[in-house]
C-alpha cells in the first residue's frame, strides 16, 4: 500500500519535473527497502508461528505414540504375567493330582502290606499250631476232628469253630502224601475219651469225628 503511495507520487513527480529525480530514487528505494523488509519480518515472524505450530503437532503426535507404546507395553507385559500366572495355576493342580494320586498309590500300598503282614501272622501262628505225631504228650486216645491234604481247609475249620485253644493240627502222611488231622484231647482210656466225644456240638459231630489211638 505505501508502495503504490509512492509509486504514484513519483509517477507524478517525474511528469511535473518538480522534485530531483535522484532523490525521488533514493527515497523510493528507501521506501521499497522498508517495505520489503516489513514484509520479510511478517514472513519470517508468520513462518516461524506456522514452524512452531508444526513442532507442536509433531511433538504431541512423538507424546501420543510414546504413550500408546507404554500403554501396549504395559499391556503386552499384564498379559505375559498372566499367561505366566495361567501356567503356574496348571502346574499347580497338576501336582496335586500327582500328589493325590502319589497319596492314593501310598495307601493301597499300605493297605496291602498290612493284609500281608496279617497273612503272615495268621501262617506263622498256624505253623505254631501245627505239630508232629511225635510232640504230643505221651498218651494213648484223642478225638480226630477232621483230615485233610489241603492245610488251609484244616485251618478254616478251626477259625470258623473256634477251636484254636482246645485242638491242635497234627501232620502226617496219607499215601506219601502231607496228611493234616485235627485232634481235640489227650486221654488215658478209650471211655474218657468217648465221654467228650458225646459231648460235642453237633456243628462238630457232622464231619463223624472218632476216636484215635496214638502210638
Amino acid at each position: 500500500m505505501l508502495l503504490f503511495y509512492y509509486q504514484n507520487n513519483f509517477n507524478q513527480s517525474i511528469l511535473d519535473n518538480n522534485v530531483d529525480k535522484q532523490e525521488l530514487i533514493t527515497r523510493l528505494k528507501t521506501t521499497l527497502n522498508k517495505e520489503s523488509n516489513i514484509r520479510i519480518d511478517n514472513l519470517e515472524k508468520h513462518t516461524t508461528q506456522m514452524i512452531n505450530k508444526q513442532l507442536d503437532g509433531v511433538k504431541n503426535s512423538i507424546n501420543d505414540v510414546k504413550k500408546q507404546a507404554q500403554q501396549q507395553a504395559l499391556q503386552s507385559d499384564w498379559q505375559k504375567q498372566h499367561q505366566l500366572l495361567q501356567t503356574n495355576i496348571v502346574q499347580t493342580q497338576t501336582e496335586q493330582q500327582n500328589l493325590k494320586q502319589t497319596i492314593v498309590e501310598l495307601s493301597n500300598t499300605i493297605s496291602a502290606m498290612a493284609a500281608q503282614i496279617e497273612h503272615l501272622k495268621k501262617i506263622s501262628s498256624a505253623s505254631s499250631f501245627i505239630t508232629g505225631i511225635e510232640t504230643i504228650n505221651d498218651s494213648f486216645y484223642t478225638i480226630q476232628l477232621l483230615g485233610a491234604l489241603n492245610k488251609d481247609s484244616v485251618l478254616h475249620f478251626v477259625k470258623q469253630h473256634n477251636l484254636s485253644e482246645t485242638s491242635k493240627i497234627v501232620k502226617t502222611e496219607y499215601q506219601n502224601k502231607p496228611w493234616y488231622i485235627l485232634i481235640q484231647g489227650n486221654y488215658k482210656s478209650f471211655s474218657k475219651a468217648q465221654k467228650d466225644l458225646r459231648q460235642l456240638p453237633e456243628s462238630l459231630k457232622k464231619n463223624n469225628p472218632w476216636i484215635k489211638k496214638l502210638p
